[in-house]
């Protein structure tokens, strides 16, 4: 008969795995976990990001639409070096010659309907446009406001300047999803002022 010695039970030590051994694994998968839900709210703010910037790149384009249709207006703006208009809401704040009556010509109770149920002078037409766009662009981003610096030309130089609108983005750092801060859109405006 032969006998073992030494070594007895030592080939079944090894099966299965050791409590660190699942701590260690445990703890690999939650930072993987970690870093995917990491990823996962970046792609959410960066998603409403794009969605706030294509909003307010529309709002460009449909302000300088609307200039260009009402040229009998926008187009005897005062030739100075250059004309700002803020718009925050309903609010016009122009203050250079020809442009600081914007604001009163269109009150809250008729910004709705004035243009629409009659007929409007150009200045009145730039009156509701910019109040009804500045109403719009502050109801579809947090707080959305505009600002049009236009540079007027003379002869067949063109009306030129720029429409841009501001809003609050709360994503906007790949680092820090919970920074915040001011985004811009900006479009280019150059309207023929010449028949």
């Amino acid at each position: 008969m032969k006998h073992h010695t030494g070594h007895t039970g030592t080939a079944h030590r090894h099966h299965g795995f050791s409590l660190l051994e699942v701590l260690v694994a445990l703890l690999l998968i939650s930072i993987g976990l970690l870093g995917i839900a990491k990823m996962q709210a970046l792609a959410m703010g960066n998603t409403k990001n794009a969605n706030s910037r294509a909003i307010a790149a529309s709002y460009a384009a449909s302000l300088a639409a609307s200039m260009h249709a009402n040229r009998g207006y926008w187009s005897t703006v005062p030739n100075t070096s250059t004309v700002t208009i803020a718009v925050t809401g309903t609010t016009i704040t122009a203050t250079s010659a020809g442009t600081s009556t914007l604001d009163q010509l269109v009150s809250t109770s008729n910004r709705t309907t004035l243009c629409v149920t009659a007929s409007c002078s150009p200045i009145q037409t730039a009156s509701f446009d910019l109040k009804n766009w500045g109403n719009d662009v502050s109801t579809s981003l947090p707080s959305g406001r505009g600002i049009i610096t236009l540079n007027q030309g003379t002869g067949l130089t063109p009306l030129t300047g720029n429409i841009s609108i501001f809003w609050f983005e709360k994503y906007n750092a790949l680092n820090s999803t919970t920074s915040s801060g001011t985004a811009t859109s900006t479009q280019s405006l150059t309207l023929m002022i010449t028949p």
